[in-house]
C-alpha cells in the first residue's frame, strides 16, 4: 500500500505521533525538542514523515482543533478529557485537514483501533461520536458551532 496512508506503516506513524503528542503535554516541552528526543529513542523510519506531519499539525494548531473538538463534543472540555483522548481527537482532525486524500471514514477507524489500545473501555465510542460529527461538518458551520450554546439555530434547550 505504498503512497497511501491506511496501511500498517501508517498506523505506526499515527502511533508515533500520538505519543509524541503525549509526551509533548505531559512534558511541557517544545515540539522540536520532544520530536528530537522521541526519534532519538526510536529509530524507526518508515513511520517518521507521517508521524512528524501530523504531530507538527496538532501542535501548531491545537487551538483550532480543540474549537472543532468542542462543537463536537458538546458539554465537554478539552481539558476534562484524558490525555490520550484528546490528543487521538487531534490528530484526527489533523488528519482531516492536512491529508485529503485519507478517506475520513479510515481516519475515524485508525482513531477508534488507536483509542481501543491506548485509551479506556469506553473511550474508542466517545472518540467514533465525536469524529464522526467533526465529519459531517459542511464548510462555514464552524462559524455557526462557535455562537454561544442557546444562539446555535440547530439547538433547543429543553433543560
Amino acid at each position: 500500500m505504498s503512497g497511501t496512508h491506511h496501511g500498517s506503516q501508517a498506523r505506526k506513524a499515527r502511533i508515533c505521533a500520538l505519543q509524541m503528542m503525549y509526551q509533548w503535554e505531559i512534558a511541557r516541552d517544545a515540539p522540536d525538542r520532544v520530536k528530537e528526543l522521541y526519534w532519538r529513542e526510536v529509530r524507526a523510519h518508515e513511520p517518521r514523515e507521517y508521524a512528524d506531519k501530523l504531530f507538527d499539525a496538532a501542535t501548531s494548531e491545537t487551538a483550532e482543533f480543540d474549537a472543532t473538538i468542542l462543537r463536537a463534543a458538546r458539554r465537554w472540555k478539552i481539558e476534562r478529557m484524558t490525555t490520550v483522548d484528546r490528543n487521538v481527537l487531534r490528530l484526527a482532525v489533523a488528519e482531516f485537514k492536512h491529508s485529503p486524500d485519507v478517506p475520513r471514514p479510515v481516519v475515524i477507524n485508525e482513531a477508534i483501533e488507536i483509542a481501543k489500545m491506548f485509551s479506556g473501555d469506553d473511550s474508542h465510542e466517545f472518540i467514533n461520536g465525536v469524529l464522526d460529527a467533526i465529519a459531517k461538518e459542511k464548510p462555514g458551520e464552524a462559524a455557526e458551532g462557535d455562537k454561544p450554546e442557546g444562539e446555535r439555530n440547530h439547538e433547543t434547550q429543553s433543560d
